[in-house]
């Protein structure tokens, strides 16, 4: 354990004051009589026992990363704090601590209910060593007593139990412990996620959101030393109630989270706005605040942008994150909408997001009084861990932004975005060809018997690829930012200059 993490050992736990079960009742006599009350208690203090976990790895972390860098990188870090899941996504001992976490409670609790993670569940059967130190993390700092491998392999393969069932299941847990994993490591908003699916459909809900300041449309201003905890059930409402972080001067954790005060209920069409914010509150007309993806496509971005002006805003404002926080905005009133339009309006395809982004936030949103639709208009089907019959997401508050206001801008924005695509089409197929004809071509000029034989290889090693129209688009949509040539680097030989090497 670090030097700075021992010292916010003074605290092994977070004080939870109120505890989660009174947290539940403080939000009236329904929810507490509902019919998932126990389960709303339960994950209310599993998420709760979130914050303080995420804190204590988060810290352990930062002792490690190189000084230099932005966020949390560096050697000696990725050697011991991070690994490969076989999806290609990293995980952190963050999400490994939060899994063990949340897993071992919901075995406590309820035995007989399978859970659902999309991370990587094996990955602590692959690298045993990487379970005993995050073990020993558990320990040390106090977050589970007497923590063992062994308890890790256990809780781990309680993480990927519902994919163990010959069918799918009618009730189960969704949880994903970082999302998303890089706004975590640059300190961008990212939250913890924990829903139950119940005969199709979310119906208990918590997300915790530990870089996002705790304020409601009924404060005056919002919480600089508290961040949000938000929980919802069907049919019973959602909620945010303050979690505060206690941290040093220089923003160091301090070894103690807390629940405070009272439950606050979400109204997504209840507007967060204070004071002017610069530009767009000087502007003739209400502008839509927008939230989408970051590091979305320029086509993607233009896709959203036309959809605001068809909606009638001119000049609209968009927060982007990648993560279920973009539900969280519109809950809380913080946005107007949230797209998830990740693979442009063009693309057709369902099936591309998975239950495990969505569940959590949809019922906060929904049950905060939002709309919500896929980009087609249908209703969300949860049939499984992807979201196979639906495209994309639109969440909004039907008071500035109707869904069928919302839903005609998308139809008319899609068939523009139709259009801009297959010219783009046009284009690569145009410059694709150009490519084709000169490596055909290469032969005739070259002069040497050396320049004819290089041009035979090359011809030779492309043949296949100039007869497969797709892979020459995709090289073409490249081939302005590649940094090696198209077909490889040639194989020297092990002497290139021949006896005259050595002058």
């Amino acid at each position: 354990a670090g030097a700075v993490a021992r010292r916010a050992l003074v605290n092994l736990s977070p004080k939870k004051i109120p505890t989660a079960a009174e947290t539940v009742e403080r939000t009236g006599d329904t929810m507490i009589k509902s019919k998932y009350a126990r389960e709303i208690q339960e994950a209310v203090g599993i998420m709760a026992d979130n914050f303080h976990i995420c804190c204590m790895s988060e810290l352990h972390m930062q002792e490690l990363k190189q000084k230099s860098s932005f966020g949390l990188y560096g050697m000696l870090l990725e050697k011991e704090c991070v690994r490969e899941g076989k999806d290609g996504q990293e995980m952190t001992i963050s999400h490994v601590m939060l899994m063990a976490a949340m897993c071992k409670r919901l075995m406590e609790e309820f035995p007989d209910d399978p859970v659902l993670c999309m991370e990587d569940y094996t990955i602590l059967d692959e690298d045993p060593e990487f379970a005993v130190y995050c073990a020993r993390l558990l320990n040390e700092y106090g977050l589970i007593k007497d923590c063992s491998p062994e308890d890790m392999y256990k809780w781990f393969r309680h993480a990927g139990s519902a994919y163990e069932l010959e069918e799918s299941p009618k009730r189960y847990w969704v949880l994903k412990p970082l999302d998303t994993s890089e706004d975590f490591r640059t300190s961008r908003q990212f939250c913890m996620q924990l829903s139950l699916i119940d005969d199709g459909r979310p119906v208990v809900s918590t997300v915790g959101a530990p870089f996002m300041e705790f304020d409601h449309a009924s404060r005056i201003r919002e919480s600089r030393n508290g961040s949000p905890l938000f929980f919802a059930v069907e049919g019973e409402g959602a909620w945010t109630q303050l979690m505060h972080i206690a941290r040093e001067d220089n923003g160091v954790y301090s070894g103690t989270c807390e629940l405070r005060g009272y439950p606050l209920k979400l109204n997504a069409t209840k507007k967060i706005k204070r004071g002017h914010d610069q530009f767009y509150d000087y502007l003739g007309t209400n502008q839509l605040h927008l939230g989408i993806g970051s590091r979305v496509r320029e086509d993607v971005f233009k896709d959203a942008t036309r959809i605001a002006n068809l909606l009638g805003s001119e000049y609209p404002k968009f927060e982007m994150n990648s993560g279920a926080i973009k539900y969280l905005w519109v809950a809380r009133g913080e946005v107007d909408s949230a797209w998830w339009l990740d693979k442009g309006l063009f693309d057709p395809d369902k099936g591309s997001d998975k239950t495990a982004d969505h569940s959590a936030g949809f019922l906060i949103a929904k049950e905060a009084g939002a709309a919500i639709t896929d980009l087609s208009g249908d209703d969300i089907v949860w049939p499984g861990p992807v979201l196979m019959e639906n495209r994309g997401m639109l969440v909004t508050d039907p008071e500035r932004a109707s869904i069928g206001a919302l839903l005609k801008a998308v139809g008319e924005s899609t068939i523009t975005s139709t259009e801009l695509y297959e010219r783009r089409c046009e284009k690569r197929q145009e410059v694709s060809l150009m490519l084709k004809r000169v490596f055909e071509n290469m032969y005739k000029f070259a002069e040497t018997d050396e320049e004819k034989r290089g041009a035979l290889k090359v011809m030779e090693a492309g043949k296949t690829m100039f007869e497969n129209t797709g892979e020459m688009d995709e090289i073409t949509l490249g081939v302005t930012r590649r940094e090696t040539p198209i077909l490889g680097h040639a194989v020297l030989e092990e002497n290139p200059f021949g006896n005259n090497g050595g002058m």
